[in-house]
């Protein structure tokens, strides 16, 4: 499966749509309190994104084999 943006979902509804990688996100992670989202992508981009507002909170550019 690829995916460029993907969907936070709770109880079925779409809560955000969180675009920004330029390629295929390969992981997702929440963080333990569940206010932060971080993806992984192949366009070596790792972004940390706000769960409430789903807004990019930070993206580490060139970022390689930590998946």
């Amino acid at each position: 499966m690829t995916w460029q943006s993907f969907e936070m979902r709770v109880g079925g509804w779409q809560v955000h749509s969180l675009t920004g990688h330029t390629s295929s996100v390969c992981v997702v992670a929440f963080s333990p309190d569940g206010n932060r989202v971080v993806s992984g992508s192949a366009d070596t981009l790792v972004k940390i994104w706000d769960t409430r507002t789903g807004a990019e909170v930070r993206s580490f550019v060139g970022v390689r084999g930590v998946w």
